[in-house]
C-alpha cells in the first residue's frame, strides 16, 4: 500500500509491482554474469536473492559452497561435484537441509 495523490491509502497494482521486480532481477543477474571477480558476484546474487527476486536462476560461483534455497530461503549445503559430459564443465549440486531440494547448476570451468 501507498499514499495516493488525494492522501488516501491505495493498494500497488500487482502487475507494476511484478514488472519492477522482473527488471530490477534481470538487472541484478546480468550484474553478477559480467562481474569482473567472485566477491562482486556474490554480492550481486545475494542482493537478488535477498529482494525477492530468486526466481531468475544465476549460478553460484565455481567456488561457492553454499547458496540460497530457491524454495525455502535457507542455506543449502554443496553436495556433489562432477565432470559434466561437456569438455570444460562441471555439474555442481546443492542441497537443502531444510526442505530437501536438490539444485544443480552447470558451471564452465575458468
Amino acid at each position: 500500500m501507498f499514499t495516493g495523490e488525494n492522501g488516501k491509502r491505495v493498494m500497488q497494482d500487482p502487475l507494476r509491482r511484478a514488472d519492477r521486480y522482473r527488471k530490477e532481477a534481470a538487472e541484478l543477474s546480468e550484474l553478477a554474469e559480467n562481474a569482473s571477480s567472485t566477491f562482486l558476484r556474490d554480492h550481486y546474487q545475494r542482493a537478488l536473492f535477498e529482494r525477492g527476486a530468486n526466481y531468475m536462476p544465476v549460478p553460484p560461483s565455481i567456488t561457492a559452497a553454499s547458496v540460497p534455497c530457491p524454495q525455502c530461503g535457507q542455506v543449502t549445503r554443496i553436495k556433489s561435484v562432477e565432470p559434466h559430459p561437456v569438455s570444460e564443465k562441471e555439474s555442481h549440486t546443492f542441497e537443502c537441509r531444510e526442505c530437501g531440494l536438490p539444485r544443480t547448476y552447470t558451471m564452465k570451468l575458468n
